[in-house]
């Protein structure tokens, strides 16, 4: 297996097994990956929310103020601050549920 397969390997691994909720996203706040975690505790598909930006995607909708505190977490990563913050989402059930963000900005470097 080559290098970058390895680290590609590794990093889906970590990604995709962990209990937080986790995505990334271009610097308009449009979802490029998202990880099993939320899709399966949300009950989407990944086709439901990659390409899609956060504040529209299901788990937002009918929710002004959640999708406010996304969009300020977005724009607080975008400027290269650490966003931290708590918000409400709906599942595909229709239940509602909590959650705290986090959002920073990364670079091609990883910093």
């Amino acid at each position: 297996m080559s290098d970058r397969k390895e680290r590609q390997r590794r990093f889906e691994a970590v990604f995709n097994n962990t209990y937080q909720f986790t995505g990334l996203m271009d610097p308009d706040g449009t979802l490029i990956e998202i990880n099993n975690t939320a899709l399966q505790f949300g009950g989407l598909d990944r086709e439901d929310v990659v390409g899609e930006r956060l504040w529209d995607v299901y788990w937002f909708q009918d929710n002004r103020q959640g999708q406010e505190v996304v969009r300020k977490a977005v724009e607080t990563a975008q400027n290269g601050s650490l966003y931290r913050g708590k918000s409400r989402f709906k599942v595909k059930s229709g239940a509602k549920s909590s959650t705290f963000l986090s959002g920073q900005s990364l670079t091609n470097r990883g910093t």
